[in-house]
């Protein structure tokens, strides 16, 4: 997300859709808020109960819109919507509101699934950590004492739990492929992004705005271009959990022994990866396919390739 918030002419949101603070979603009120945010607020606000965080973003995205079309361009904006808050149950009336108003869609993936299970299982112990001294838990800490505490937290992997966790997440990677292919089938251009491919090359984010901004001219770009360079740079989050997955596992080699005759062997390997392939990349409607786009449980050959 940071990567995307550099690019001119594109503007990121943060998620919307969390059940925080006693607020439960419910269907009617996201099918308001989205239809009111795909149509750039045109919608009377008496159409559906708008939150007042979504309200907040609404407001912000106008502002730049209102600000785009004095300066000769357009954005593409968006925020994000995670599966855990339930995307996949309302999957086929989001694709047709998304085909009615031109909404273009990416889904964001991480290959190594043990790396993505550290993160997790780290964060979920600061969190429970925070809440038990009365603190506030921030997955985004600001400062560099705090950076450094969390950078040196390791994480034990429960032999009897490790194996059903990955394949939890190979099952959300593959619901994510659905809801993509079922997207693309109707029409609705849909990209996917791999995390890791994205790390190792940084020009696939420049794809991905050229996607997102598929039907704006070369007047516009330039426009839009000169509008964003005299802006300071969006502020990013740092990296946290870093080292190599030896130095982050307290058990590493009860882990190894016990994955080692599973797929999920190739998760802890963690060998170098080459640049993803620009050959490899397909047509605009689902771009952004590097040659390293599989997950760490297949071997190569054996997806997307």
């Amino acid at each position: 997300m940071d990567e995307l918030k550099s690019y001119p002419c594109v503007v990121s949101h943060s998620e919307m859709f969390l059940n925080r603070g006693g607020l439960e979603w419910d269907g009617a009120t996201l099918r308001g808020c989205l239809r009111t945010f795909a149509a750039g607020g045109a919608l009377p606000g008496a159409a559906a109960p708008i939150t007042a965080k979504f309200q907040v973003m609404l407001n912000q995205t106008l502002r730049q819109e209102a600000e785009a079309a004095r300066g000769g361009y357009a954005v593409a904006t968006g925020f994000k919507w995670m599966l855990s808050q339930r995307a996949g149950r309302h999957w086929p009336w989001f694709v047709e509101l998304c085909r009615d108003f031109g909404v273009r869609l990416v889904f964001l993936l991480r290959r190594n699934a043990a790396r993505q299970l550290v993160s997790r299982l780290l964060n979920a112990e600061d969190k429970a950590r925070a809440q038990a001294g009365g603190l506030r838990h921030s997955a985004h800490p600001n400062s560099e004492s705090r950076l450094d505490e969390l950078r040196s937290r390791r994480v034990t992997f429960r032999r009897d739990q490790v194996l059903e966790q990955l394949q939890d997440m190979r099952e959300k990677w593959d619901e994510l492929e659905r809801l993509r292919l079922y997207a693309l089938a109707r029409g609705v251009p849909s990209a996917r992004v791999v995390y890791e491919d994205v790390d190792a090359d940084h020009s696939l984010v420049g794809n991905l705005s050229d996607f997102l901004l598929a039907d704006v001219g070369a007047e516009e770009r330039a426009n839009c271009a000169a509008a964003f360079a005299s802006r300071p740079p969006p502020q990013g989050h740092e990296k946290i959990h870093t080292s190599s997955l030896e130095d982050l596992i307290v058990n590493f080699k009860e882990v190894w022994h016990l994955l080692h005759n599973t797929p999920w062997r190739h998760c802890l390997a963690e060998e170098p990866h080459p640049p993803p392939d620009p050959g490899a990349v397909v047509d605009a409607s689902s771009s952004l396919y590097g040659s390293n786009s599989r997950p760490c449980w297949e071997p190569p050959g054996h997806f997307g390739d």
